[in-house]
């Protein structure tokens, strides 16, 4: 009788410790799912913002260029400058968080 109970003990602990890892795996998906949407929630906005820069830059161009031939030109300019301006961005960005996750790291 007694190894019965004792076993049933047994497994109601194993149950209770399985449960608490269920719930902790439960709550970490949570956390990443809402990183996630909130990560794609940003991006999305972030293109909106693009475009309507975009939108506002090209109508500049033709303001200021009003022939074909010029804001041909002047678009390749701005892509040209734009493409720079992106690339300095994204290298500045990478050092800065590089540095934060070796610090991290340490």
């Amino acid at each position: 009788m007694k190894k019965e109970k004792l076993s049933q003990t047994e497994k109601v602990e194993k149950t209770e410790k399985e449960s608490k890892e269920l719930k902790k795996e439960i709550v970490s998906l949570r956390k990443e799912i809402k990183t996630k949407a909130i990560n794609y929630i940003t991006a999305g906005l972030g293109l909106v913002v693009g475009l309507a820069w975009n939108e506002f830059i090209k109508d500049t161009i033709n303001y200021l260029y009003p022939g074909e031939a010029n804001s041909l030109i002047a678009k390749f300019i701005y892509a040209f400058i734009l493409t720079i301006v992106v690339v300095l961005m994204t290298m500045y960005l990478s050092k800065v968080f590089d540095v934060k996750t070796k610090k991290g790291k340490e």
